[in-house]
């Protein structure tokens, strides 16, 4: 169900009905994704996002090259094989459909930070992530940590960190708990933000250094 509105006013409830020609132009849509976020559509296609009163323009939720120039910068020499890499984006792509938002961490360091989190975690046995297991444990509260081989360590993870002043008050405790973490750890990591309004974010030490500059 849908409120009507001509532009200035709601003048009905209702929903559409039968096949619209986009060629019209004549029907849009506001949809409503989270709170302060919104979403312009025409067509099933989104022409614009807004988040705290911020236009932006539609962008893919993930990137594939990008995400492998990530992980190559950030694993230099780990990530030898393209199995690997393709293996991760499939965990990762599978992430990103999580309806209620979830944290990747990519360390090399997973079973460490596993040992030192694990009163703020749930520890399992190391476990080679697949599309079906990942879309089982993101379902569950908190970060996943895992190892650029793909193995998970543990669910449920909440993060920490140095508090800094590169946060944005706008992206809520998820993502600048991600900034946080990365920007505190002294080893190579990336982590993947997957928003509950379906935005997605990759974080690196280069990414947030970038998006300084």
């Amino acid at each position: 169900m849908h409120l009507l509105a001509d532009g200035e006013k709601v003048y009905a409830l209702g929903r559409q009905v039968g096949h619209y020609d986009g060629t019209r132009e004549d029907l849009f849509v506001i949809h409503f994704v989270t709170h302060y976020a919104w979403e312009f559509e025409h067509g099933g296609q989104v022409l614009m996002r807004s988040r705290y009163g911020l236009p932006t323009l539609p962008r893919p939720r993930l990137n594939k090259l990008r995400f492998k120039r990530d992980l190559k910068r950030t694993f230099d020499g780990l990530i030898t094989k393209t199995e690997q890499a393709t293996r991760l984006w499939e965990v990762v792509l599978e992430a990103s459909r999580q309806p209620k938002g979830t944290l990747l961490v990519i360390t090399t360091e997973a079973l460490a930070e596993a040992d030192r989190l694990k009163l703020q975690c749930t520890l399992i046995e190391p476990v080679p992530l697949t599309p079906l297991i990942t879309q089982l444990i993101t379902a569950i509260d908190g970060a996943v940590l895992l190892d650029p081989e793909g193995y998970c360590y543990s669910i449920g993870v909440i993060l920490d960190g140095k508090a800094s002043g590169h946060g944005t008050s706008t992206r809520g405790a998820r993502y600048n708990s991600a900034v946080r973490y990365v920007e505190s750890s002294p080893y190579p990591c990336l982590v993947i933000v997957v928003s509950e309004d379906g935005m997605v974010d990759v974080l690196t030490k280069e990414n947030l250094a970038e998006s300084r500059a």
